[in-house]
This record gives C-alpha cells, sequence and structure tokens, in this order.
C-alpha cells in the first residue's frame, strides 16, 4: 500500500468511528455511549437526516456486524474510556494534551467549559485536518482559544520537532491520548514516536512489532501480525501522562470467544 493510500485510509476510518459515534448519540442520547452530539456535523445532510431514524441505524449497525463484529460496540466503549481521561485532566488542570491521530475527535469542543487554562494539540495528517476545519466552520463551530489543530505525517515528521513549533512545553505535564493510531504507521515510526512518549519499554517494544491489524477471517477474532505471527489482540490504544511522575495505561480490547 502506497504512503499517499495509507493516508487516505487514516481519513476514511476517522470517518467511520465518527459516524459510530453518531449513530450512538441518536441511540443513547447524551449518556456514557451516545456523548458524542457534535460526530453528525462531519456528515453530508442527507446521511446527517437519515441517522435519524432507527431502522437506518439498526440496519448501519447489522452490515457493521456482518463486515467487523464488535467494531461499533469497540469505539463507543473506548470513546467513553478516553472521554473521562480527557476529563480527569481538565478537572486536574493538566497543562497541555496533546492528541495524536486526533481524526474527527470533538472533546475539545465538547468539554470547552470545563477547560480552565489546558493548552489542547491536535494532531492530524493535513487532509484530515483540513476536512475537520471545513465541517466545523459550516456547523457554526468556532475553535476554542485554547485549542490548536497541527498537520503531521508520523511516517516522515518528527514528532518532537513538531510539537515544539506548535508551542508544546517539554518541562510541564502533559497528557497524551493515542487513540487507535499505532497499528496505521511504519514500525519505525511507531520505534520514534515511543521513543519520545514516556512510553514503558515493555509496552513500547510491543507497539512497535506491531505491523498489520486485522479482522480474522472467521469474523470471530480481533487479531494484529506481530513478528510474522498472529496473535489475539491486547492493548492497542493508549494514553500517557508526562510529568512528576510519569504514568500510562492501556484501554484493551481481546478477541470474543468462541
Amino acid at each position: 500500500m502506497s504512503k499517499k493510500s495509507l493516508e487516505k485510509r487514516h481519513s476514511e476510518t476517522a470517518i467511520f468511528a465518527a459516524l459510530y459515534r453518531a449513530v450512538a448519540n441518536k441511540e443513547f442520547k447524551n449518556e456514557r455511549f451516545g456523548s458524542d452530539y457534535l460526530a453528525e456535523y462531519f456528515f453530508p445532510f442527507p446521511l446527517k437526516f437519515l441517522i435519524k431514524f432507527k431502522m437506518i441505524r439498526v440496519n448501519l449497525k447489522n452490515k457493521s456486524h456482518k463486515f467487523t463484529p464488535g467494531i461499533y460496540e469497540y469505539v463507543l466503549a473506548r470513546t467513553a474510556f478516553f472521554d473521562n481521561v480527557f476529563l480527569d485532566a481538565l478537572k486536574e488542570n493538566i497543562p497541555q494534551i496533546v492528541v495524536l491521530g486526533a481524526g474527527y475527535d470533538t472533546r475539545a469542543y465538547r468539554f470547552q467549559k470545563l477547560n480552565n487554562t489546558t493548552k489542547i494539540i491536535e494532531l492530524d495528517i493535513s487532509t484530515t485536518q483540513n476536512r475537520k476545519k471545513k465541517c466545523l466552520k459550516k456547523a457554526q463551530i468556532d475553535r476554542p482559544k485554547h485549542v490548536t489543530l497541527v498537520p503531521i505525517n508520523l511516517n516522515k515528521e518528527s514528532l518532537k520537532n513538531v510539537l515544539e513549533k506548535a508551542g508544546y512545553k517539554n518541562n510541564e505535564k502533559t497528557l497524551f491520548i493515542w487513540e487507535g493510531v499505532n497499528y496505521y504507521l511504519e514500525p519505525e515510526s511507531v520505534d520514534a514516536t515511543t521513543q519520545f512518549l514516556p512510553v514503558p519499554e515493555q509496552l513500547g517494544r510491543k507497539l512497535s512489532s506491531v505491523r498489520q491489524f486485522e479482522w480474522g477471517r472467521s469474523g470471530k477474532s480481533l487479531a494484529y501480525s506481530s513478528a510474522g505471527e498472529k496473535e489475539e489482540m491486547g492493548c492497542i490504544t493508549h494514553w500517557f501522562i508526562r510529568g512528576e511522575r510519569s504514568k500510562s495505561c492501556s484501554f484493551c480490547c481481546h478477541s470474543p470467544s468462541s
């Protein structure tokens, strides 16, 4: 797969994740698993209108389950998990939050009233970020002054250099959210990223070994290829806090039992 097509794929996966969140918002309203009330603004009016109807939502979920069993539920659980991580950081007034591969993440907008002083830096490829800006502008949603969108190609550019140019302060406590990104990167890019982030050595080795993320042919297992061997997928998306006491945590998904 060419790097150009890989970048396009990033944008497509971000759109599908936003679609699942938009559908969940109609299903669960603004409760825990349907908290993203802004996700629908990243879609054209016809789709935005259609997902209001339960029959359409059921059809979308059925198709999703047919091709990628469990991914809808996984995205909802992941969103709820990282919502809590993000909110905790705001409550603690952590000076900086860096979102790697932000896609159509809306936490900086949904929770802006709870943000006192935290600077938020969203990183992603320029194609995704430009579309995000256009959609937000069309929806008349202003970007909060504490939010900065910074384009980056992690397969080509240095995370450290890009962050420093964006105003990132290396000496301040920072929350890094790496939500479902590493398996789309080249192994060398994962290595370079983990060297910059406060990643435990054991987890860093595991992340750098990821080669491919794929659904098992049976539709029963969610797996990745690591060092040429297929294994049950464990931790695939993470958050890290760099500060006086650096720590990390992973949101894990294991293959369903047969």
